[in-house]
């Protein structure tokens, strides 16, 4: 690649501009910088915009139309399914905790501390399913918030809500470490499919750039991934559903725990697989095949209707 300056999509957030900068110290280039459907509408909750992968659409644009040469995107908002144009083609070790994280008011270390009925943000499906599975008996108010995460930080720090709730990962890669957090446990609130991993995505057809990629790629980090999207893929789920996952390599055999939760209803289903690392993908369908003997088909019929 000696003879060639990598251009590198990148949305202007401050979180996407520090991550497309980790992987530019790895491979070099310049930043392609481009607002993002998903950054522009937000009045509107991620999980009733139409389509998938709000986030993803227009970095994908950009290297299609060759104006950029490759995107690095939170793999957890990439699609399952593709454009043929389009390849992920490296998918870098995992640098940050994967799970979520209760940001509080001052005075508060857990949630279980808040007042019933407090008030807490969050723009995701499953992470209010997850609390309100969990919290039941503390009544909160689920509100949508959007954003940027200084965005967020602002609302939370105005009195809008009493917690928000966030990926660690990207606390951590923009090195908030001052604010009042309480960690929930990634194996009992599991966390979105491939969250906190990257994904480099470039044109199919540029074999040169792909293989120059293979260099940042993490075998163990992109099985995992795999695994995980191949799970919410055959059970036909996506961003707009609560579906969450748990993974973790034991010796040379991947553990993968799936769940999916009824938004409103007390009702979740939970299971776990185990078996060769190698096999990832194949793992993730056979543990979607589980949950839908369990009940899951029904289950997420019933999600759909009732979001």
């Amino acid at each position: 690649m000696e003879q060639r300056t990598l251009r590198i999509a990148s949305r202007q957030s401050q979180l996407a501009l520090v991550q497309t900068r980790y992987i530019q110290s790895l491979i070099g280039g310049e930043i392609v910088g481009i607002t993002s459907e998903g950054d522009v509408e937000l009045w509107q909750p991620l999980y009733t915009m139409p389509g998938v992968g709000v986030f993803v659409k227009q970095l994908e644009v950009e290297i299609v139309s060759r104006r950029a040469d490759l995107a690095v995107h939170s793999l957890k908002d990439m699609p399952t399914q593709q454009p043929p144009e389009l390849y992920l083609a490296a998918v870098p070790r995992f640098t940050t905790p994967r799970g979520d994280v209760a940001i509080l008011k001052p005075g508060f270390t857990s949630l279980e501390d808040l007042p019933e009925g407090s008030i807490v943000g969050t723009s995701s499906l499953r992470r209010i399913a997850a609390l309100r599975h969990q919290y039941r008996h503390k009544n909160f108010t689920y509100s949508d918030i959007r954003g940027n995460l200084n965005t967020r930080i602002a609302k939370l720090n105005k009195g809008d809500y009493d917690c928000i709730i966030l990926a660690e990962a990207g606390l951590q890669r923009l090195g908030w470490d001052d604010l009042n957090i309480f960690r929930l446990p990634e194996d009992v609130f599991l966390h979105a499919p491939a969250q906190a991993a990257l994904g480099i995505e470039c044109r199919s057809d540029d074999e040169e750039l792909i293989d120059y990629l293979k260099r940042i790629e993490d075998r163990e980090t992109r099985l995992r991934v795999d695994a995980e999207r191949e799970f919410m893929k055959d059970l036909e789920g996506g961003c707009k559903l609560p579906i969450g996952v748990f993974t973790e390599i034991i010796g040379d055999e991947l553990r993968l725990i799936g769940q999916v939760w009824h938004p409103i209803e007390n009702f979740t289903i939970r299971e776990e697989i185990k078996g060769p690392l190698s096999q990832a993908r194949e793992l993730g369908r056979a543990l979607s095949e589980i949950m839908k003997e369990k009940g899951g088909v029904d289950l997420l019929q019933s999600i759909r209707l009732a979001v």
